[in-house]
């Protein structure tokens, strides 16, 4: 469906759109901003297109594009509380917020339990995890970027299981048509994220080597990832609302050496703390 010409903002509202409409407009938006360094577009700014291309009507139909793998907030939110071990229901919740790598994410971890320690930022309402010494090649990470209420968990959480076992837990809570796994969870939240930020700032959320030289040399990936995440929480929260337990880190964790473990669970079971 062709998009009709959008001049003024005022050509937005109650026009129906496409998703995928939608995301170049807002793709073009910033992009005039931050590449372009333009204050305003037919003297307006960049904010008041993007506010009218966010209240624009979706069409009926326009997600039936999905594959297999695009999960729905409800999808994600209903597997989790299939997850059943409320500690992997804290590391499933971590995954999706940030969108890290399930090895990578549990290396994170893992390190501590040797006795490093988590580099905790806050910066913009939001806290970040400095993960560089994790950072390897293609798989570039910086920073795991996570909701400021995850804090406690974040602190309190101790690998209970192997890397292996973790991941087969979790995909457990999918089902053979709607899987949900490290791959399927990165996706839902890369699709977020894309909403609200150039996809240069999303793949450095999300790990990924910069393309390019003027990405990888002049533009600031850390600062302006830490700008744009604040604005995709609200959506990334509709799948994974934060319950009082996993705010408070309420649970127990069986006290077992981490490592590269694969298979079987450790011993003990994890048990969520009665109020």
């Amino acid at each position: 469906m062709k998009l009709d010409d959008v001049y003024v903002p005022q050509d937005l509202p109650g026009r129906k759109i496409t998703d995928p409409q939608r995301k170049g407009l807002l793709k073009f938006y910033r992009y005039f901003t931050e590449a372009l360094l333009m204050e305003k577009f037919n003297g307006y700014t960049a904010e008041q297109f993007k506010g009218n291309a966010k209240r624009a009507k979706q069409e009926e139909g326009t997600r039936s594009h999905l594959k297999t793998k695009d999960l729905t907030p409800d999808e994600v939110r209903e597997a989790r509380d299939r997850v059943d071990n409320p500690a992997l229901q804290v590391f499933y919740t971590l995954t999706g917020y940030s969108g890290a790598r399930m090895k990578h994410l549990y290396e994170m971890f893992a390190a501590r339990e040797k006795g490093e320690d988590l580099k905790i930022e806050h910066i913009n309402g939001i806290i970040r995890v400095d993960v560089r010494s994790i950072s390897a090649g293609t798989k570039n990470e910086a920073y795991f970027y996570f909701p400021a209420e995850m804090e406690k968990a974040i602190r309190t959480y101790r690998n209970p299981y192997g890397i292996d076992y973790i991941g087969k837990q979790i995909a457990k809570s999918g089902t053979s048509d709607r899987p949900v796994n490290e791959s399927s969870l990165r996706k839902w939240n890369v699709n977020i994220l894309l909403d609200h930020m150039d996809k240069d700032f999303a793949n450095a959320i999300q790990g990924r080597a910069p393309q390019g030289v003027g990405v990888q040399h002049y533009f600031d990936l850390a600062g302006k990832a830490a700008k744009y995440y604040p604005e995709a929480l609200s959506e990334l929260q509709k799948g994974l609302p934060i319950p009082d337990w996993m705010k408070k880190g309420a649970w127990d964790t069986p006290v077992s050496k981490p490592g590269p473990r694969k298979g079987s669970p450790q011993r003990g079971g994890v048990k969520k703390k009665q109020a």
